[in-house]
């Protein structure tokens, strides 16, 4: 948030929703609410979503309370939408998705996590010697 509006603004949002999440820790929204491991399939419960729509509102709230406290922003109610929408749509997927994923991993062959593992590992030398790469075969990316 620093990095587009400043930051007085990133650190009052971050001290904003900092308190939100403790608070929601602290009457039972968390990441894990009705978390099963053992699920085959994605699922999202009423729970979740009411979790998910609670988080969406209070980045809302948090953008528009700091838009109005530290820094005015043009579009202070667009930020704040767009904003709440993106929180609320990685919120919905993470949670949705997210015990099938593990459910997989927990399930898979040890040759085939072995063998993720060296993919992992693979790309990231790959990665890590883009820039040289970048270099070495003169690619302007300007």
């Amino acid at each position: 948030m620093a990095h587009l509006q400043g930051l007085a603004y990133g650190v009052t949002f971050g001290a904003m929703i900092t308190v939100g999440q403790t608070t929601a820790y602290a009457n039972g929204i968390r990441p894990a609410i009705d978390y099963s491991t053992n699920s085959r399939r994605p699922r999202f419960t009423k729970r979740q979503f009411r979790a998910t729509i609670l988080r969406v509102l209070g980045f809302m709230v948090a953008a528009l309370l700091c838009s109005a406290l530290v820094h005015h922003i043009d579009d202070a109610w667009v930020f704040a939408i767009r904003g709440g929408l993106v929180t609320g749509i990685v919120t919905s997927v993470g949670t949705t998705i997210n015990p099938f994923i593990e459910y997989s991993a927990d399930n898979l062959p040890a040759q085939r996590l072995g063998a993720f593992g060296i993919g992992l590992i693979l790309c990231g030398f790959l990665l890590q010697s883009l820039q040289y790469w970048v270099n070495l075969l003169d690619i302007k990316l300007t």
